[in-house]
């Protein structure tokens, strides 16, 4: 994939959840033959695809370190663990992401769609307002 920025990030994980959450018997990889994506995001994520460039090297051992959503997953999670090598904030329990990979319900499912997708919008956004700001200034 091309380099993908901070704005198109969330801009493209927005789109995703938002379809995920009007597909909820859907998974995120569905969504890429949806809209005829050709070429490959790691694991189905623009964090993911976006963090994997952004990593020294491709280190695998930080890649998860610098997610842009990482307070998102981990907002209501003990982050001690942070330092381990392993630590994937997604996937810790209370992660709506994590919520949403192994609920069955698809109400729930859409439910923790939609709150991934505001919370893309919301950063969205914020980033649109600070590039707006930046112009003002100039």
């Amino acid at each position: 994939m091309k380099e993908l920025f901070l704005k198109e990030t969330f801009l493209e994980s927005y789109k995703m959840w938002l379809w995920l959450s009007e597909h909820p018997d859907k998974h995120k990889s569905e969504y890429f033959k949806f809209i005829k994506f050709k070429g490959i995001v790691l694991n189905s994520c623009f964090f993911c695809e976006y963090s994997i460039i952004q990593a020294e090297n491709n280190n695998i051992d930080n890649f998860c370190k610098i997610c842009p959503a990482i307070s998102f997953w981990a907002v209501t999670n003990d982050n001690k663990n942070k330092n381990h090598k392993e630590f994937i904030p997604c996937t810790l329990n209370e992660s709506p992401y994590k919520k949403w990979a192994i609920t069955e319900d698809n109400q729930e499912k859409s439910r923790l769609a939609k709150q991934i997708a505001d919370y893309c919008q919301k950063e969205y956004n914020k980033i649109l307002l600070l590039e707006h700001n930046k112009r003002i200034e100039k």
